[in-house]
């Protein structure tokens, strides 16, 4: 998703103020959204241990987003496989507790 949407993302920021207004909006359904998925995983009682919902959610937001896609494919060369894989593993270490059986 990242790979198409990132670089308009980027042209629009500069389009005006009308158009930074609906990508403000669109970040914040986002962060609903981001926050209904936390709430989910809390229900399940996955989420690590310690940590409150809030900052689970506000991470969660932050590395999936374009700018953290763009700085490492566009700016350190990453390619779309190897992005996927370090945000599989991040989110993975900084969301979730240990898998029980």
């Amino acid at each position: 998703m990242h790979e198409r949407l990132a670089p308009l993302q980027t042209m629009l920021v500069q389009a005006g103020p009308e158009v930074a207004e609906l990508l403000r909006v669109s970040e914040h359904e986002r962060l609903v959204g981001v926050g209904n998925f936390v709430a989910h995983l809390d229900a399940k009682s996955v989420l690590r241990a310690g940590v409150k919902q809030s900052t689970v959610t506000d991470t969660c937001w932050v590395l999936t987003g374009s700018e953290v896609f763009t700085r490492l494919t566009a700016d350190r060369g990453w390619d779309g496989d190897a992005y996927q894989n370090w945000l599989a593993q991040i989110l993975a270490a900084s969301l979730l507790g240990p898998v029980t059986a």
